[in-house]
């Protein structure tokens, strides 16, 4: 039996002792009468019953507080960074009608429309319209094993795709290879 089981038992040993002695005691000062010790309007000895409450579930709350405290601890979380693309990763300066030539798929037999990037075509829309005048365009390719403030196992060993850079940092992403 564990350290905490064998005081978890003597306390509650204790108490009931302390609750037979009590009882035996508060007989013995009662006078006998044939009327109930309660008539239906009258409240118990409140301060007993919350004495006897509170000094019984104390010990237990502030054991269980100690075990969380001592063997629960949770392990902090990294915090990895929003954007696998940064500054130092960026490889080409292209332009956005260049990309789209780039990255259009002609199909001889006409089943496939001809937009840029196929099926991610209304991605590409959505990263195009959050790019402002002025922000430049850049390719980049990430080894993401490499780089710890990358959350490992979800990107795959290398990221390749385009960044918007504005200011000198990357401001959105758009991934055309990971694995």
């Amino acid at each position: 039996m564990s350290f905490w089981q064998t005081a978890l038992i003597g306390y509650v040993s204790a108490g009931g002792l302390f609750f037979l002695v009590a009882g035996i005691l508060g007989r013995r000062n009662r006078k006998i009468s044939a009327e109930p010790a309660l008539s239906l309007g009258e409240k118990p000895d409140s301060p007993l019953l919350a004495a006897l409450l509170v000094s019984s579930i104390w010990p237990l709350i502030l054991g269980m507080l100690l075990h969380s405290w001592i063997y629960d601890r949770r392990v902090r979380q990294p915090v990895y960074r929003t954007l696998v693309a940064t500054p130092d990763t960026l490889i080409d300066l292209l332009s956005l009608e260049l990309i789209e030539q780039r990255e259009t798929y002609r199909d001889p037999l006409g089943a496939v429309p001809a937009v840029p990037f196929g099926h991610l075509h209304r991605a590409w829309r959505h990263f195009r319209s959050g790019i402002h005048e002025g922000d430049e365009i850049w390719s980049f390719s990430v080894k993401t094993i490499n780089d710890p403030d990358i959350e490992p196992y979800k990107w795959g060993e290398v990221v390749e795709g385009y960044a918007a850079l504005r200011d000198g940092s990357v401001v959105s992403e758009f991934y055309t290879r990971i694995g």
